[in-house]
Order: structure tokens, then C-alpha cells, then sequence
């Protein structure tokens, strides 16, 4: 039975969360790494262990709605049911704070892609194709599981401090970002592994744009044809390699039958981009340093 037989209706301990707040005599937070719709990321420290963690717990919005406690643990196990990979944020346990509950994962410590676009952290080529590889590659791990992101976009990617790239927040099959979203996601078709190869290609169009420039995803292939003439829609950033640009339309097919290629094929043509645009293969950041406190580090 699960610890946490509410019913449906929003627990008595679910406001807004604090900086220095103690959760279940274990966790003391720190700050609010993203905020969206549906669940909140939230930096911590582990006071047992003296280790530093992260926190997801459903959002405010989200325990709105009739079927929240439901939907919060079917996304927890989607995601505990994938193995681990150094390219996913990894999800330690389930547990709460009162009749609220929240998942305990890997204590990274980064920064969402999104914020990093927005305010100029990312503009040197090396670091754009690093990102644009690693994020690839977890998502070529989720689909060698056979699962999807559904939802992929620069606001679902943490950035270490070391430069290594953690995709989280997958597998919210009902969820969509209509500055991101594939064709068939607009139009409630079903959706494949496909899905993500779009999705992964309208992100890093974002980051080489420098902004958002079209208004939903299927309008994302003129943006790509735009940038060609154009170049960023913000000054200091690199420029996208040609062959870079040949990847994403490949990805920026409009059918998804036609949009045959693979995720592990993206992730392979984007080193092959890294080697002619940088004169070296691509190094991978090192992992983090296994934690000898709580026996936990990178098993990617």
C-alpha cells in the first residue's frame, strides 16, 4: 500500500517551500533550481549524510488538479524504472515530508539550459556542440530502454558546474512545450521516438539562435532557414557549423515517418560536427567524485 493514501485531495503541508527549511528532520533546502507547471527542483542538503541532494515535488498548480497523487507516482516510477546513464539526473527514492511526497535525487549541482541561454552562459562553440552531444546521448539512452522524454526541451536539462549534462523530467507523456513541440505532439497524434529527435533539434536551435524565435515548433524548419541567411538572433554567439545545420533538418522533418533518423545517429553526427569544427574529438566532462559518505556517485 502506498504511504501516502490521501485520496486525491491536496495535503495540509503543501505550500510554497523555503530557503533553510527542514523537511522530515532530514533535508534542509536551499534554493529553487526550476519551477514549472508540474513539479518543482529544489537544491539540498542531506544533514545524516552531509550530502547534497536534489528534491522534486509536484508543484502548487499541479496538486490542483483531481488525479495529482496518481499521476506524481507514476512519473516517479517512470522514472526509477530507467538505469541509470551520466547523461540522466538519477532518482535516489520516493519519500515525504508529512502527507507530502517528493523524490530524493543525485545531488548535482547546475544550472537549467534555458536560464543559461537567456542570460549569455553559453555562447562558445565548444561548449554549445558539448551540450548538444551530451544531451543526445541521454536521450539515446532513454530510447534504448524503450522510453521517451515526451517533453525534451532546454528547460528539462540541468548543466553541472563541471560541464556534464543531466536530462531529467521524463516521461510526462500528456505534457508539451508548443515552442517545442513536434508536428504530430500539435496535432495529438502518437508519438514515437521521433518526438524527442524533434524536440532535441528545436533545442539546440534555441541555444544557437540565442532566443526563441518562432512561435511553436512546427514553424521551427523556416527559423532554421532563416538562421542560415541570418545568422543569431543575439550577438556573441557562435555560429552554427553548416554541418550542424544539415543534422537539424534531417531531425525537422515534418512527418514523423519520414524523420527516420535515430537518436544514436544524432549523437554520432554531433561528435563528428565537434571533430571538424574543433580540430579534436569530443572529451566527455569527467563524472563527479564517488561520494564516500553516501556511497553514491556517476553509474553512467
Amino acid at each position: 500500500m502506498r504511504r501516502w493514501a490521501l485520496g486525491e485531495s491536496t495535503p495540509d503541508n503543501s505550500g510554497p517551500w523555503r530557503p533553510d527549511l527542514l523537511l522530515g528532520s532530514r533535508f534542509r533546502l536551499g534554493r529553487c533550481v526550476r519551477h514549472s507547471g508540474t513539479c518543482d527542483l529544489w537544491q539540498a542538503q542531506d544533514v545524516f549524510r552531509q550530502t547534497p541532494q536534489l528534491l522534486l515535488r509536484p508543484s502548487l498548480a499541479a496538486m490542483k488538479r483531481g488525479n495529482w497523487l496518481t499521476w506524481f507516482e507514476e512519473f516517479c516510477a517512470q522514472t526509477f524504472s530507467v538505469p541509470p546513464h551520466r547523461n540522466l539526473l538519477v532518482a535516489e527514492r520516493m519519500t515525504g515530508d508529512g502527507d507530502l511526497p517528493f523524490m530524493v535525487m543525485e545531488g548535482a549541482v547546475g544550472r537549467c539550459w534555458d536560464h543559461m541561454i537567456e542570460d549569455g552562459s553559453i555562447t562558445t562553440l565548444p561548449a554549445m556542440l558539448g551540450i548538444a552531444i551530451q544531451t543526445a546521448a541521454g536521450l539515446a539512452w532513454l530510447h534504448g530502454q524503450d522510453r521517451l522524454h515526451y517533453n525534451f526541451k532546454p528547460a528539462s536539462v540541468l548543466i553541472c558546474e563541471s560541464g556534464l549534462v543531466k536530462v531529467w523530467k521524463f516521461g510526462e507523456r500528456s505534457a508539451m512545450t508548443k515552442a517545442y513541440a513536434a508536428p504530430e505532439q500539435m496535432a495529438g497524434r502518437q508519438l514515437t521516438e521521433a518526438c524527442d529527435v524533434w524536440c532535441w533539434a528545436t533545442s539546440v536551435l534555441h541555444m544557437f539562435m540565442g532566443k526563441v524565435a518562432w512561435r511553436s515548433g512546427p514553424m521551427a524548419p523556416a527559423a532554421l532557414q532563416r538562421y542560415r541567411s541570418d545568422g543569431p538572433a543575439r550577438s556573441g554567439i557562435a555560429l552554427m557549423p553548416g554541418t550542424l545545420m544539415e543534422t537539424l533538418e534531417m531531425c525537422l522533418v515534418e512527418d514523423p515517418l519520414e524523420r527516420s533518423i535515430r537518436m544514436e545517429e544524432v549523437r554520432e553526427m554531433a561528435e563528428g560536427v565537434y571533430e571538424l569544427a574543433i580540430g579534436r574529438g569530443y572529451t566527455p566532462p569527467p563524472p563527479p567524485q564517488k561520494n564516500a559518505a553516501s556511497g553514491t556517485g556517476d553509474r553512467g
